[in-house]
Formats: C-alpha cells, structure tokens, sequence
C-alpha cells in the first residue's frame, strides 16, 4: 500500500516539477523502503521463491493472476476473484445458507451485483473528479495484482486485508456520486446507504449470535480440541496426536501447560509407498499405547500436507477417497473400544477403551 501511494503521490511532484515537495516526500517514502528492505533481508527474502509455497497457493486458492488467457477459466478469474474479495476478507456480499440451489437467485441476493455497480462508478468518477486521490487509491491495488501476476504476492483472504478501506472508499465515492446524480431526496439516499451496508450489517449480527458461522470462514478450532482432551484427561490415559497437528499441540503445551504429554504421531508418509506401508511405519507409535487404559486420538482431516511441501506428494497419500487421519483412527481400532467421538469442523477427538 505505501508502494502505491508513494509511487502517486512522488509522480505528482514531479509532474508539477515541485522540487521541494518532491525531495520531502523522500524523508518519509525512504524510512518506509529501509524498514521494508529490512524486513526483506531478515524475513520475507528467505521464503518469496519457496516452490512449494508458490505451488501451495497456486493449486489451493487460484491466488495468482494470469498473465496470459490462454483458457475460459483463466479470463473469469478476473471476475471471479474481486468478487470473492468483496465476499471474504470485505465481509459487503450477504452470507447465506447452503439450503438456496439456485445459483440466480443467491446472486441477487447477496448483493454483490449492486456493490460492483459503486465500485466500478466510485472509480471513474474519482478518476474523472481527482485524479491524484485515484491513483492514491488505486495503484496500491494495481501493484499487489501484478505482484500476483509475477507469483510474488497471492490474492487471498487475509493477505489482502489491508487494500479493504481502498474498495470500501472506492464503493462510498460511487454511492455518494449516484445520490448527487440522481438527484436522490433525504430519505432515499438514506434507504440506498442502508441497503448498501445491510449485508455486512447483517454478517455482522450473525457472527455475534452464531460464532461458528465465523468460523466457517476463518476455520481454527485448534485449542478447543486440545483443550477437550485436557479437561477429560485422566491419569492412565495416553493422547496420541496426528501428525498435521503437532504444531497446535506444541504451543498450547507450552502456552498453557498442558496437564498431559502426548505421543506425537510420526511424520512418515514420504518415506510410505503405500497406505499399508504407512500403517505399518506408524506400528512404533502405536506400540507405545501399551500398558494404558484409555487411547485419545486427534486428528485434523483438511491439512493433508505439511510445510515445505509440494501439493499432492506423495501420490498414494492425495488420491481420492484416501484419508490418511481416517486409515489411522481404523487401525487404531484394533486395540480398543471406541467410547466417544468430538467433531468440530475438520477436527476429530476420539476417545478408546483399550484392550487389557
């Protein structure tokens, strides 16, 4: 964003040869390049041309603009793409339920359409009215889609929070033009403004009253489940823990001392050259539920590949109809009684009665 809006705002100057401001602009514009050039060096250096990473959002989220239509799929992704950015992070489309069929009627429904309408108007006549307040806003914007375009930076989610207030002040210009166009009274301007921001209005409430709507979007259910297992533990147990969740185990062990150690599952499946090869690279963990009288298994069944790994390796371990976390909790049933069962989302809480 300070990219964009010191790129407008330093042409200005030299466009008006005002030398002055110009040189003034760069006071503050080259404190902002060394702290990013630092953080360059000290972090973002180190992962930008991670091929897995680049792979991982390429595949998973279609998070990277084309540079050249070749396809159908690859021209709708510019339509596809802003609109699911006014629908997530922006939160402006109306969410509703999965129980509407009709892809039509959901369309008018969330009001995109109308969004699209103030977004596209906002920024022709802010181009028309002032155009150095444009590009303030709008080369921000263009900068991040062709970082895109060069795989440097993915459009998705909360990656691109921070260009929010940019459409937000986009979509206000348009309606606020719109009403003076017009010629709109009080009260309908007023009724436009509401039906504007009724659906983040109404995302808003249903969020508050339903917090697992919210998590819908941002699914992280993590510390719940670990903290199931630790308010049910009792002495004697054991607590095995899938390998795509380790990580949440490690911290909350660490952050609020867990009253349990776990077995941590190992991390075999690129050295398994088959779901029975895995299982049977799996028989030291399972080896260690000796002796206990109950077995509580966690698993998380939407990460199947950890960091630092290319989508869909191995094979064996992707294909369809095979889940990993899934073979595990069977075979584990080998050696007890399943008592209970904690779902939430993608994660699973397993508890077993095992054999004597």
């Amino acid at each position: 964003m300070l990219a964009g809006i010191g790129t407008a705002l330093s042409l200005k100057a030299i466009f008006e040869r005002n030398w002055k401001r110009f040189f003034t602009y760069l006071i503050p514009f080259s404190l902002w390049l060394f702290s990013f050039g630092l953080l360059y060096v000290l972090f973002l250096g180190k992962y930008h041309q991670s091929g897995w990473l680049i792979d991982f959002f390429d595949k998973a989220y279609d998070a990277f603009m084309p540079l050249h239509i070749t396809n159908y799929d690859q021209a709708l992704w510019f339509l596809k793409k802003p609109y699911n950015v006014l629908y997530h992070p922006l939160g402006v489309l109306l969410h509703l339920n999965n129980n509407i069929a009709s892809f039509s009627v959901k369309f008018l429904l969330k009001l995109g359409w109308l969004t699209g309408i103030f977004l596209v108007f906002g920024m022709i006549m802010l181009f028309r009215s002032a155009r150095i307040s444009f590009f303030i806003l709008f080369l921000p914007i263009l900068i991040t889609f062709l970082a895109s375009a060069l795989k440097l930076y993915p459009i998705f989610d909360r990656f691109i929070l921070f260009l929010a207030p940019l459409i937000i002040l986009f979509i206000a210009f348009g309606a606020e033009k719109s009403m003076k166009l017009f010629s709109l009274k009080y009260r309908a301007s007023l009724l436009l403004v509401c039906i504007l921001i009724s659906p983040a209005l109404a995302n808003s409430a249903r969020h508050f009253f339903y917090p697992d709507t919210l998590l819908r979007l941002s699914n992280s259910t993590e510390r719940e489940g670990i903290m199931h297992i630790n308010e049910n533990f009792k002495e004697g147990d054991a607590v095995y823990v899938f390998w795509n969740m380790r990580h949440a185990y490690d911290y909350y062990k660490e952050a609020y001392g867990l009253k349990y150690t776990a077995i941590k599952g190992s991390y075999v499946k690129s050295i398994s050259t088959s779901p029975e090869d895995y299982l049977r690279n799996l028989s030291p963990d399972f080896a260690k539920f000796k002796g206990k009288k109950r077995l509580w298994y966690i698993y998380n069944t939407n990460n199947d590949s950890d960091i630092g790994e290319y989508l869909g390796q191995p094979t064996w371990y992707s294909r369809n109809g095979y889940v990993a976390p899934l073979a595990v909790e069977q075979e584990i049933g080998r050696f007890g009684r399943k008592v209970s069962r904690y779902t939430m989302y993608y994660q699973h809480i397993i508890l077993y009665e095992l054999n004597d």
